[in-house]
């Protein structure tokens, strides 16, 4: 969360210190950095949803006897 708030705390500095272009380019870079990371996240659930899914998945059996 430190990059989140290093990056919320360049908005701000620049919205006060009036400085639009740089408030601009902070809030891009930042919702450019949100937009990697939650892409970066819902391609791992992907993935990991599709190994569950896999064949011979031992799991399967254990989750049919939990349900």
């Amino acid at each position: 969360f430190s990059q989140l708030t290093e990056q919320h705390q360049a908005v701000i500095d620049a919205i006060f210190a009036g400085d639009a272009d740089g408030a601009r380019k902070a809030m891009m870079a930042h919702l450019s950095f949100v937009h990697t990371t939650m892409k970066r996240f819902d391609e791992d659930q992907a993935r990991h949803a599709r190994i569950t899914r896999l064949p011979g998945d031992h799991n399967e059996h254990s989750r049919e006897k939990n349900a």
